[in-house]
Protein backbone atom coordinates (compact mmCIF):
# COMPACT_ATOMS: atom_id res chain seq x y z
CA UNK A 1 0.00 0.00 0.00
CA UNK A 2 1.41 3.44 -1.29
CA UNK A 3 1.47 6.45 1.84
CA UNK A 4 0.40 9.49 0.59
CA UNK A 5 0.86 12.89 2.99
CA UNK A 6 -1.30 15.93 2.59
CA UNK A 7 1.45 18.36 3.80
CA UNK A 8 -0.83 21.56 4.55
CA UNK A 9 0.84 22.15 7.64
CA UNK A 10 4.03 20.56 7.39
CA UNK A 11 6.51 22.92 7.67
CA UNK A 12 4.61 24.30 10.86
CA UNK A 13 4.75 20.72 12.59
CA UNK A 14 8.73 20.33 11.43
CA UNK A 15 9.02 23.18 13.49
CA UNK A 16 6.82 22.38 16.44
CA UNK A 17 8.90 19.06 16.40
CA UNK A 18 12.13 20.28 15.91
CA UNK A 19 12.52 18.03 12.32
CA UNK A 20 13.28 18.40 8.85
CA UNK A 21 10.02 18.40 6.84
CA UNK A 22 12.80 15.57 5.04
CA UNK A 23 12.59 13.50 8.15
CA UNK A 24 8.44 13.62 8.09
CA UNK A 25 8.24 12.54 5.03
CA UNK A 26 11.07 9.68 4.75
CA UNK A 27 8.11 6.68 5.18
CA UNK A 28 5.61 8.39 2.48
CA UNK A 29 5.61 7.72 -1.21
CA UNK A 30 3.71 10.86 -2.00
CA UNK A 31 2.88 14.48 -0.24
CA UNK A 32 1.35 17.57 -1.46
CA UNK A 33 3.35 20.73 0.55
CA UNK A 34 0.78 24.04 0.70
CA UNK A 35 3.08 27.24 -0.26
CA UNK A 36 0.21 29.41 1.54
CA UNK A 37 -0.64 27.82 4.99
CA UNK A 38 1.75 29.35 6.63
CA UNK A 39 4.43 30.18 4.45
CA UNK A 40 2.33 33.10 3.25
CA UNK A 41 2.82 32.27 -0.63
CA UNK A 42 -0.38 33.42 -2.31
CA UNK A 43 -0.73 30.39 -4.14
CA UNK A 44 0.61 27.31 -4.56
CA UNK A 45 1.41 23.93 -3.59
CA UNK A 46 4.44 21.30 -4.56
CA UNK A 47 4.02 17.51 -5.36
CA UNK A 48 6.67 15.21 -4.05
CA UNK A 49 7.04 12.07 -5.20
CA UNK A 50 9.49 9.72 -6.82
CA UNK A 51 9.75 10.65 -10.68
CA UNK A 52 6.95 8.22 -12.20
CA UNK A 53 4.83 9.60 -9.64
CA UNK A 54 5.59 13.38 -10.86
CA UNK A 55 4.75 12.84 -14.65
CA UNK A 56 2.16 11.16 -14.04
CA UNK A 57 0.86 14.02 -11.76
CA UNK A 58 1.98 16.32 -14.44
CA UNK A 59 0.59 14.12 -17.20
CA UNK A 60 -3.22 14.35 -15.60
CA UNK A 61 -3.05 17.65 -14.49
CA UNK A 62 -2.38 18.81 -18.07
CA UNK A 63 -5.06 16.66 -19.56
CA UNK A 64 -7.76 18.33 -16.83
CA UNK A 65 -6.79 21.92 -18.09
CA UNK A 66 -4.11 22.47 -15.39
CA UNK A 67 -1.56 23.40 -17.16
CA UNK A 68 -0.45 27.07 -16.51
CA UNK A 69 2.17 28.67 -19.26
CA UNK A 70 2.87 31.93 -16.98
CA UNK A 71 3.40 30.18 -13.97
CA UNK A 72 7.03 31.57 -13.18
CA UNK A 73 5.71 34.44 -11.13
CA UNK A 74 3.82 32.62 -8.67
CA UNK A 75 6.87 30.09 -8.64
CA UNK A 76 9.44 32.91 -7.79
CA UNK A 77 6.76 33.29 -4.88
CA UNK A 78 6.68 29.98 -3.92
CA UNK A 79 10.40 29.56 -3.81
CA UNK A 80 10.87 32.84 -1.49
CA UNK A 81 8.53 31.31 0.80
CA UNK A 82 10.15 28.27 1.08
CA UNK A 83 13.80 29.60 1.62
CA UNK A 84 12.67 32.34 3.88
CA UNK A 85 8.76 31.97 5.54
CA UNK A 86 9.91 29.11 6.80
CA UNK A 87 12.71 30.57 9.22
CA UNK A 88 10.05 32.82 10.83
CA UNK A 89 7.54 30.03 11.40
CA UNK A 90 8.25 29.74 15.18
CA UNK A 91 6.97 33.44 15.83
CA UNK A 92 3.83 32.09 14.88
CA UNK A 93 4.23 29.31 17.67
CA UNK A 94 4.96 31.60 20.01
CA UNK A 95 2.45 34.17 19.35
CA UNK A 96 -0.04 31.26 19.41
CA UNK A 97 0.99 29.85 22.86
CA UNK A 98 0.60 33.84 23.99
CA UNK A 99 -2.45 34.16 22.45
CA UNK A 100 -3.81 30.69 24.06
CA UNK A 101 -2.03 31.60 27.40
CA UNK A 102 -4.10 34.81 27.24
CA UNK A 103 -7.42 33.11 26.59
CA UNK A 104 -7.04 30.73 29.52
CA UNK A 105 -6.79 34.12 31.50
CA UNK A 106 -10.35 34.59 30.60
CA UNK A 107 -11.36 31.13 31.64
CA UNK A 108 -13.87 32.79 34.60
CA UNK A 109 -15.69 34.36 31.15
CA UNK A 110 -16.55 30.81 29.79
CA UNK A 111 -13.69 30.53 27.43
CA UNK A 112 -12.20 26.94 27.62
CA UNK A 113 -8.64 26.01 25.80
CA UNK A 114 -5.87 23.67 25.95
CA UNK A 115 -3.10 25.46 27.43
CA UNK A 116 -0.83 22.86 25.21
CA UNK A 117 -0.50 24.67 21.81
CA UNK A 118 2.46 23.46 19.60
CA UNK A 119 1.71 25.21 16.67
CA UNK A 120 0.45 28.42 14.91
CA UNK A 121 -3.59 26.84 15.60
CA UNK A 122 -5.24 27.69 18.47
CA UNK A 123 -8.37 25.33 19.35
CA UNK A 124 -10.96 26.32 22.13
CA UNK A 125 -14.71 26.42 23.54
CA UNK A 126 -17.09 29.08 24.78
CA UNK A 127 -19.29 27.98 27.62
CA UNK A 128 -22.81 27.06 26.39
CA UNK A 129 -25.43 29.08 27.09
CA UNK A 130 -24.64 32.47 26.27
CA UNK A 131 -23.93 32.71 22.78
CA UNK A 132 -23.71 29.86 20.37
CA UNK A 133 -20.31 29.14 18.93
CA UNK A 134 -21.60 29.97 15.69
CA UNK A 135 -22.77 33.51 16.76
CA UNK A 136 -19.42 34.10 18.78
CA UNK A 137 -17.67 33.48 15.37
CA UNK A 138 -19.90 35.76 13.50
CA UNK A 139 -19.70 38.77 16.17
CA UNK A 140 -16.10 38.60 16.48
CA UNK A 141 -15.87 39.43 12.86
CA UNK A 142 -18.39 41.96 12.72
CA UNK A 143 -16.95 43.11 16.29
CA UNK A 144 -15.47 46.94 14.72
CA UNK A 145 -19.01 47.91 13.54
CA UNK A 146 -21.25 46.05 16.49
CA UNK A 147 -18.49 47.16 19.46
CA UNK A 148 -16.10 49.23 18.18
CA UNK A 149 -13.17 46.78 18.64
CA UNK A 150 -11.03 45.22 16.21
CA UNK A 151 -12.41 42.49 13.87
CA UNK A 152 -11.26 39.00 14.26
CA UNK A 153 -12.10 35.88 11.87
CA UNK A 154 -12.10 32.71 13.52
CA UNK A 155 -13.05 29.44 12.07
CA UNK A 156 -15.84 26.92 13.69
CA UNK A 157 -15.02 23.55 13.81
CA UNK A 158 -17.12 20.72 14.79
CA UNK A 159 -18.58 20.20 18.17
CA UNK A 160 -18.53 23.88 18.81
CA UNK A 161 -14.78 23.99 18.58
CA UNK A 162 -12.95 27.63 17.52
CA UNK A 163 -9.75 28.43 15.89
CA UNK A 164 -7.66 30.78 15.32
CA UNK A 165 -4.82 30.70 13.10
CA UNK A 166 -1.95 32.93 14.01
CA UNK A 167 0.26 33.68 10.76
CA UNK A 168 3.22 36.37 9.72
CA UNK A 169 0.52 39.27 9.75
CA UNK A 170 -0.33 38.97 13.70
CA UNK A 171 2.01 40.35 16.12
CA UNK A 172 1.92 40.43 19.47
CA UNK A 173 0.05 43.49 19.62
CA UNK A 174 -2.40 42.01 17.59
CA UNK A 175 -3.29 39.16 19.64
CA UNK A 176 -3.81 41.57 22.44
CA UNK A 177 -6.45 43.60 20.41
CA UNK A 178 -7.68 40.02 18.90
CA UNK A 179 -8.21 39.14 23.01
CA UNK A 180 -9.78 42.05 23.82
CA UNK A 181 -12.31 41.57 21.35
CA UNK A 182 -12.81 37.90 21.97
CA UNK A 183 -13.75 39.05 25.64
CA UNK A 184 -15.79 42.19 24.00
CA UNK A 185 -17.70 40.09 22.15
CA UNK A 186 -18.46 37.03 25.00
CA UNK A 187 -19.27 39.92 28.13
CA UNK A 188 -21.41 41.55 26.11
CA UNK A 189 -23.34 37.97 25.25
CA UNK A 190 -23.94 38.32 29.01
Amino acid sequence: MKLHIDGARIFNAAIALNTSVAKLLEKADSAVLSLCKGLCAPVGAVVVGSREFIEKAFRVRGSLGGHWGQSGILAAAGIYAIENMTKRLQVDHDNAKLFCKKLAELSQLGFQVDEDVQTNLVVFRIKEGRITPREFVAKCKAAKELYGVANVRLALLEHGNIRAAIYRDISKEHVELSILTLRTVLEKAQ
